[in-house]
């Protein structure tokens, strides 16, 4: 891992550190959207200018974020129960 995949790591974790989760959920969570994150970029690019107009068309890699987001908010929620 890269300094600046250290740097993105590092702002998740500073983001969740106000949540009830735990420290392992906090990294599963920040990996988590960072490995989602990297993925996309990089099939995108692979893709080329098909992947970007894909991207642009379909907003898929949108919908599942926002389900990964959902989910990380509902275990933030029961764990501050």
């Amino acid at each position: 891992m890269g300094p600046r995949r250290l740097l993105w790591l590092d702002r998740a974790l500073d983001a969740l550190s106000d949540t009830a989760l735990d420290d392992g959920q906090k990294f599963n969570a920040a990996t988590l959207l960072s490995g989602y994150a990297l993925t996309a970029a990089t099939l995108t690019h692979s893709l080329g200018a098909g992947g970007k107009e894909l991207a642009a068309r379909g907003r898929g890699s949108l919908r599942v974020l926002d389900l990964l987001l959902d989910g990380i908010e509902a275990l933030i929620a029961r764990r501050a129960r």
